[in-house]
């Protein structure tokens, strides 16, 4: 379970997949890894999340498959928050998650050698959203990727971020 007490506002919120969920376990089979989920935490326990049909801002589910990362510098994280709670994203790029998907389960392609082919200039993946903001704010935490190319895993993995719960 995840203790907010813990989080601070931009914090990245990573859902691990529950391998009892057949969802769950389709979305880790397509990104090739147990993340399957990222949000930006905006404090007083909500989070901002891209899902379904665009981007929305919702209570933070604190089931046990949530890790929380934190930028290794604190300016950031904090303007990502404030970034995140006015970015509105029309749609959840779905058949770009499952190229992408398809790229590395399948195809074996390394993540930075993935080729990017969004399906719309609007749409974004959760992972794609969550970078974006903090681009915006001037602090790559996924370096070395080109937009539309970030995927759920990316984000434990990088340097730029620590995990805090």
């Amino acid at each position: 379970m995840l203790d907010l007490t813990l989080l601070e506002p931009g914090d990245v919120l990573v859902t691990v997949a529950d391998y009892t969920n057949p969802l769950h376990w389709l979305f880790a089979w397509g990104a090739g890894s147990k993340y399957i989920h990222t949000t930006i935490y905006l404090g007083d326990g909500l989070e901002w999340s891209i899902e379904g049909f665009g981007s929305r801002v919702r209570p933070v589910g604190t089931d046990k498959y949530q890790e929380a990362y934190r930028a290794r510098e604190e300016v950031f994280g904090a303007a990502a928050a404030r970034v995140a709670s006015r970015t509105k994203i029309t749609e959840y790029d779905i058949p770009h998650l499952i190229f992408l998907g398809l790229q590395e389960s399948v195809l074996h392609i390394p993540n930075n050698k993935r080729a990017n082919l969004n399906f719309s200039t609007k749409a974004k993946i959760c992972s794609e959203g969550v970078t974006d903001i903090y681009v915006a704010v001037g602090y790559d935490i996924v370096p070395g990727f080109e937009n539309g190319q970030t995927m759920p895993r990316d984000i434990p993995t990088s340097d730029k971020l620590y995990r805090v719960a």
